[in-house]
């Protein structure tokens, strides 16, 4: 289960680097989205599991979903500041 977990995390992480690299365009780097929505999401799932336990299939459906809130609020902080710096 543990496996299944991080490799859903990594998922998570990388169609959301994806998708925001999609929606913003412009020379922003999908490398860089892809490690953010990454990192993101590996750290919500992983924070999710350590506050609440990962001992049923409910748990483990709020981890995704915390993994998938979480990536797309640092990708989205981190746009702000990436588009701050460039003006």
């Amino acid at each position: 289960m543990v496996t299944a977990t991080i490799v859903s995390w990594f998922v998570i992480g990388i169609v959301g680097g994806i998708v925001c690299s999609l929606l913003y365009g412009g020379k922003r780097l999908l490398v860089f989205d892809l490690i953010i929505g990454v990192l993101g999401a590996i750290a919500g799932g992983w924070g999710s599991v350590v506050a609440m336990g990962d001992t049923s299939q409910y748990l483990f459906v709020i981890s995704l979903m915390t993994a998938v809130f979480v990536a797309a609020l640092a990708l989205w902080f981190f746009n702000i500041l990436l588009t701050r710096t460039h003006r």
